[in-house]
């Protein structure tokens, strides 16, 4: 609405108020020792073109979309961590608008109290969703048995094994068979506190409920024993799902080993269940289906290759959705599933031919771009040439061998893709490609680049070592192009759901503290890429809380990288717990990320809690480098309140102001700050601007803009500012300025 220049003049801090305290000039970083505990010279100079630095940026723009990872992982993609959670927030008393202080900061003077205390991340009690379901089509286990009698003596039992093998249903079933379906609850314990959250558990269990429980590893034992503590005198029942550990002695009494259930069994369960609701069948038709399907000798094939009880699950539900009876209706539905997609990613990384292109690497410049060109699909046919040339490259240097270089003109695509990948490669020169780009990686079905890469990663000898150093080439190499260290990350998130530690160490953990803001993103991408495969969720959020509790600010920064990524947590107040713990950082002064990462968690009904968060950052003392959480709350709130008025011509926050569902005590502070700071000033006062613009053209949004106006003119600074505002440069659609602003300014 406004130009930076025709703003009321935005204050310079040694123009301020004494009582209204402004952040300080950052000062120059001092150099110090190569590592991550500090921020350098070397690492601002690193981020001067990073796109966070140059003001507010496109809600969601790094977000990761979510048919990446629906393509990568198939049937066991887990879309809850893409998806924004409610923000439940406890009650707490508010401040009444008379009562503010009116400027940056309470810090206990005019009668004012700082409301502002680190939080304490405390564990979330949540209901399961369509328990029936889950029970219903729950396929039996050897570890039932077990898991009752230690059940039956102990208040909590621990149900250890290998993710992605149905632990957690195992765990809800034994549960729902001694409390009742209805009783049934997740804990989700926040990383990092291994047992400090225990203590204040025992106030939210129910007598006579039960409750599972998933975590990686640590200090199991101790926390199960506070556990038992909790539940005992609760009345409840507790099943800790956790990691198993190689290293782990010989199991206590209380810890049952899981066994995976028979995949036809989950096959059958899951078809009887899904073809109540798809077929209007009876029961003996549905019984007769089952039946027959369960016995096919090409099904049952299928299923025992089947990587866990959700893909044999998805197996049923298909076979419901078209209940294929005969040979070939039952090959064309198998020719979509994850076992048979991988069959043929295998087939296509073996060369069927007898004269290979390269005779000195017999195979390996078919597999090379055959990777490549599944990594890049979709990408424009360039960067698949130059990583296959890097990955053929990264192999040579594992051999320790001289790079044995490619010959110009000598091997086609078509021969290089072999008979597994050529038709998707015909079929491709008729897809839509990208602008500048003639032709691009192109596959008939998604999940095969997920498939792919899997069988690159399991099935070939030392072919593990080549692939780490390509991935981070493409990461790291100047050449390297923003596609490349995407299509990297992705890839590194792939190979992280299947060895969590070895990608972590050896690429991720080196990645979060480049000085480079590029490959710190492609860390955070590739975090985020893991977790939604649904077998490292544990891991990814104990990672994400060491590096917000170390001391690096790199790491800190690639942490909010994550959050600005889209990973959502099971409490968005851990999340924001972590971004106010950041705030201070040097390295954020001038970054836009944690307002974005803020902006993450927009959703209609969280923006009461999150404004009411923001203002309580405004409240801390503004001393030392915390004085910056006061800068990053306005920021955040400019960019909450920039997606609000793009989602429509109304402004949902401005609405629930007028209904009194957002406080205008918090509005208040987090408007002054953003009017007054000199950083902020333009884009504070285009934003009341376009507030005026809608409440005086609606009468339903006055009053509580009115409301804002008075609470605001109580403070002289921004009173005086409101006043040339409204006279010099914002005028009313009769150019004047309007009886109801006028009215809302002169009442006290």
């Amino acid at each position: 609405m406004t130009d930076e220049a025709d703003s009321p003049r935005a204050e310079d801090p040694a123009d301020r108020d004494a009582a209204v305290p402004a952040p300080e000039p950052e000062k120059e970083a001092t150099p110090q020792r190569s590592g991550d505990s500090r921020t350098t010279s070397g690492d601002k100079a690193a981020d001067d073109d990073d796109p966070y630095r140059t003001g507010p940026i496109a809600a969601d723009q790094h977000r990761v979309p979510s048919g990446v990872p629906r393509a990568l992982f198939g049937e066991r993609y887990d879309e809850s961590v893409l998806r924004r959670q409610p923000l439940r927030d406890e009650p707490r008393e508010q401040p009444s608008t008379d009562n503010v202080n009116h400027g940056f900061a309470n810090q206990g003077d005019n009668g004012t109290i700082n409301y502002f205390a680190e939080a304490v991340q405390e564990a979330v009690i949540r209901d399961l969703p369509d328990k029936a379901h889950l029970v219903a089509t729950y396929a039996g286990t050897s570890s039932d048995a077990p898991l009752d009698q230690r059940l039956d003596v102990r208040p909590v039992a621990s149900l250890i094994g290998l993710p992605g093998t149905g632990r957690f249903t195992t765990a809800c079933a034994a549960l729902a068979r001694r409390r009742g379906d209805g009783n049934v609850h997740e804990i989700l314990a926040p990383a990092g506190e291994r047992t400090g959250w225990t203590t204040r558990l025992q106030g939210k269990l129910v007598h006579g409920h039960g409750y599972v429980i998933r975590l990686a590893g640590g200090d199991h034992v101790r926390l199960v024993r506070q556990l038992s503590a909790a539940a005992t005198e609760c009345g409840a029942s507790i099943v800790v799902v956790r990691d198993a550990d190689p290293r782990d002695g010989e199991r206590s009494g209380g810890e049952v080993h899981h066994q995976r259930p028979d995949p036809v069994e989950v096959f059958a369960q899951h078809l009887r269940a899904k073809l109540h609701t798809a077929r209007d069948w009876d029961d003996q038709q549905i019984t007769g289906y089952v039946k027959i399907s369960a016995e096919r000798a090409a099904l049952c094939e299928v299923l025992r290759r089947t990587y866990s009880p959700k893909e044999a699950a998805a197996i049923g539900e298909r076979f419901a959705v078209r209940t294929p009876r005969t040979d070939e209706e039952i090959a064309q539905v198998l020719a979509t599933t994850g076992p048979e997609i991988r069959a043929r990613a295998a087939k296509a990384l073996i060369s069927p031919r007898s004269d290979a292109p390269a005779p000195h690497r017999p195979g390996q410049h078919e597999r090379a771009f055959r990777i490549a060109y599944a990594a890049f699909c979709n990408q424009p046919l360039n960067d698949v040439f130059v990583a296959a040339g890097w990955l053929l490259q990264a192999i040579d240097g594992q051999s320790r061998r001289p790079d044995l270089g490619r010959l110009a003109l000598a091997h086609p695509v078509t021969d290089l893709l072999g008979d597994g990948l050529k038709i998707d490669w015909e079929e491709g020169a008729q897809s839509p490609t990208s602008p500048g780009a003639s032709r691009r990686a192109w596959l008939r079905n998604v999940e095969l680049r997920g498939a792919i890469l899997d069988v690159a990663w399991h099935d070939f000898d030392h072919t593990r070592p080549a692939l780490l150093a390509w991935l981070n080439r493409l990461v790291t190499d100047e050449e390297s192009s923003p596609t490349m260290k995407t299509t990297a990350a992705d890839v590194a998130g792939l190979l992280a759901s299947h060895d969590y530690d070895r990608i972590r160490k050896d690429l991720i953990d080196k990645w979060a503290i480049s000085p480079a803001h590029e490959v710190r993103q492609t860390a955070a991408r590739a975090v985020v890429v893991a977790a939604t495969s649904g077998q490292v969720g544990t891991r990814v959020q104990e990672t994400l809380q060491s590096w917000v509790a170390g001391s690096g600010k790199r790491k800190h920064d690639t942490a909010l990288r994550v959050y600005t990524n889209g990973l959502q947590l099971p409490d968005p107040r851990w999340h924001l717990a972590d971004l106010r713990r950041i705030s201070p950082d040097a390295l954020q002064r001038d970054s836009e990320l944690i307002a974005e990462a803020v902006n993450q968690l927009y959703l209609p009904e969280n923006l009461p809690g999150l404004t009411g968060e923001l203002a309580r950052w405004l409240r801390s003392p503004a001393t030392g480098a915390d004085r910056w959480a006061h800068v990053h709350a306005a920021r955040a709130f400019l960019a909450l309140a920039a997606r609000d008025a793009a989602s429509g011509s109304s402004s949902e926050m401005q609405r629930q102001l007028g209904q009194d569902i957002l406080a205008t005590a918090d509005l208040t502070l987090l408007f002054q700050y953003a009017l007054l700071d000199a950083r902020l000033a333009s884009r504070g006062w285009e934003l009341l601007g376009e507030w005026l613009d809608r409440a005086n053209e609606g009468h339903d949004l006055r009053t509580g803009t009115a409301r804002l106006l008075t609470s605001l003119a109580r403070a002289e600074p921004t009173r005086r500012r409101l006043a040339f505002f409204l006279e010099r440069i914002w005028h009313g659609r009769d150019h004047t300025v309007p009886s109801w602003i006028t009215d809302a300014l002169e009442e006290r």
